[in-house]
């Protein structure tokens, strides 16, 4: 749908990018919420573009002013600059074995998935949200001063993050969890409550499956 508006923006154009951004937008498999819910829908976040996620929504930053990544493929099995070919990190039609490859769909990302590196990914995560990303003045640490101001009130500080992590879109059960969760840590401890809450919410499987 989106190449035919490229093909023809619907005056007899080719390669009106104005019409190709308007289809990607207004397209149905963008703006029909029924969609999310699709459990064939969707796909799973590449753990470098995660980790860039999360660096962005919390405004991670070392007082260097620089981003001083290194080896991230030790622990994701991605890095920039570092694909063992031209042809990406994982073949497009890769299905992984079991339930994925039975129900015919493509599951690409998961080819660079182990039970290894999904423990290191997760280590990753907990490391760059309780002590930061590097060292000295490379360290890149998150702001959460936004949350903190929420920690004292565990429900909103948790659909203060939906808002910003999932669009709205986190589920009632996954909610409920994290929400029990932040409340078991104590009020007079709030950034601990912030990194609990954040923990959780990066590492569970709505926010690695993208809708």
């Amino acid at each position: 749908r989106v190449a035919a508006a490229f093909a023809d923006n619907g005056q007899g154009v080719r390669g009106d990018l104005l019409a190709v951004v308007k289809a990607i937008l207004l397209d149905p498999e963008a703006r029909q919420q029924a969609r999310a819910r699709d459990p064939y829908f969707g796909h799973v976040r590449e753990p470098m573009i995660r980790f860039v996620s999360v660096l962005r929504a919390f405004d991670g930053r070392a007082a260097s002013g620089k981003f001083r990544v290194w080896n991230l493929q030790n622990d994701t099995g991605q890095a920039p600059f570092r694909s063992p070919s031209v042809f990406n990190f994982f073949l497009p039609d890769y299905a992984q074995p079991g339930e994925v490859a039975d129900a015919g769909i493509a599951s690409p990302e998961l080819q660079i998935a182990s039970e290894t590196s999904v423990i290191r990914t997760a280590n990753l995560f907990r490391n760059l949200i309780y002590r930061g990303y590097g060292s000295a003045e490379h360290q890149i640490v998150l702001d959460f001063a936004e949350e903190q101001a929420l920690a004292g009130d565990p429900a909103a500080l948790v659909d203060h993050l939906d808002r910003k992590l999932f669009g709205g879109a986190l589920s009632r059960d996954v909610r409920a969890i994290v929400v029990d969760a932040v409340g078991g840590v104590a009020a007079s401890r709030p950034l601990d409550r912030v990194r609990m809450a954040v923990y959780l919410l990066i590492t569970s499987p709505e926010y690695v499956v993208q809708k």
